[in-house]
């Protein structure tokens, strides 16, 4: 039981946007979202917010998967309109839910990020539900289909609604759910969302979940506590170091969770570079950073998929690792989207050259599977890599 929400989130989107390989939302807008939500009129007088693991939930009633689709650039200046969205498809989700005489009780994080771990704890909040400590990927995703969720054979995506603050909505059903695949929502919502009429950006509900799917489907468990620690104890320890980051990240902690990560440091330099464009629902770009003899390239959909290094002739990292950049300075993390200026496409001025850690966070073992690692295999060759996939 979380009694302060909001020093909870707060310390949620910090750790979770450091863990996200550069996506889910950048920091900036989780932090907007979150003070946007400070000012609705009954967010101080909910009761406080449940966050359990699978196996606390009390059987008999349903969880839905609930994220943002979308380009991150799209969320920066939309004030409170995302948390509107996400409320409006989750009411969507609960009257369609309601005709089959099912109750919603839980909600659940599509992965980790900044923003995506955010809106199920507000969306949660504010309707009295309780949010799932766990996602289903341990790390921020650039679709649908590398998330664990889509390798659970017997899970069924539909009703899979995407809805806008206007709620103007879409409802994805099949009366043959193996006809209706995690590939054809992506291809039906990625240019819907990205229509004047949805601004670039939707709630997404999807893959409802009895309590037995419920507590076999979520794998990684959690994640969100790991998170809200990590910020809690950068939010903390303003100043520290990578080392001091590293260390406590990889510290033995005592519980029977699954979430478990490893961070290793790749690379240290200054930053020079970084630009983005944004097309299809994404955004996409690099991040360069000057070392003493190499240079380092990270490359991003979304996220960062893809890192070289001058000096190497193969990759440094590639997903489903994550890839992180941990800045110097009192703010310390930083999304792809935090390091870019949105009205110039490139770096802010005011980061060009100073120090940054690459670090790369160990894949969770149900990422490892053969699904989604062919699927992660598509995208890297997409994006010019069409070697063997390093993990």
């Amino acid at each position: 039981m979380i009694t302060d929400f909001f020093e909870f989130t707060e310390n949620l989107v910090k750790g979770a946007c450091l863990l996200a390989s550069g996506g889910g939302g950048s920091y900036s807008s989780a932090k907007r979202l979150l003070d946007a939500y400070r000012t609705f009129p009954q967010s101080k007088k909910k009761a406080p917010l449940e966050v359990l693991k699978p196996k606390e939930a009390v059987p008999g009633g349903y969880a839905v998967v609930l994220a943002f689709l979308g380009s991150p650039e799209a969320l920066e200046n939309a004030g409170e309109k995302p948390i509107n969205a996400a409320i409006a498809v989750v009411e969507e989700q609960i009257r369609l839910l309601e005709q089959r005489e099912q109750v919603l009780s839980y909600l659940v994080p599509v992965e980790l990020g900044a923003v995506n771990s955010l809106i199920p704890c507000i969306v949660a909040h504010h309707f009295g539900l309780a949010v799932i400590d766990g996602d289903g990927a341990g790390r921020a995703i650039p679709t649908l289909e590398v998330s664990s969720f889509s390798a659970e054979k017997d899970l069924s995506l539909v009703p899979c609604v995407f809805e806008d603050h206007n709620h103007h909505s879409v409802t994805l059903n099949s009366k043959n759910d193996e006809h209706c695949s995690v590939a054809i929502a992506e291809q039906l919502a990625r240019p819907v969302v990205s229509t004047d009429t949805f601004g670039g950006y939707a709630g997404l509900a999807l893959w409802p979940m009895s309590h037995e799917q419920l507590c076999r489907a979520v794998k990684i468990t959690g994640s969100l506590s790991r998170a809200a620690a990590l910020g809690h104890f950068l939010n903390s320890e303003a100043t520290a170091s990578v080392t001091d980051m590293l260390a406590f990240v990889n510290a033995n902690h005592a519980d029977n969770d699954s979430y478990k990560v490893e961070g290793q440091l790749l690379f240290s330099g200054q930053l020079v570079a970084a630009s983005t464009s944004t097309g299809g629902g994404f955004d996409y770009g690099s991040v360069v950073i000057e070392g003493k003899t190499d240079r380092f390239t990270g490359l991003f959909q979304n996220e960062t998929l893809l890192c070289w290094s001058s000096g190497s002739d193969s990759p440094l990292a590639m997903a489903p690792d994550s890839i992180a950049y941990f800045v110097e300075d009192t703010t310390q993390v930083y999304s792809n989207e935090d390091l870019v200026d949105g009205n110039t496409g490139q770096i802010y001025e005011q980061l060009v050259g100073v120090r940054c850690h690459v670090i790369r966070f160990t894949a969770q073992p149900s990422m490892m599977c053969k699904p989604v690692v062919d699927e992660f295999g598509k995208i890297l060759n997409r994006m010019g890599y069409y070697g063997r996939l390093k993990v």
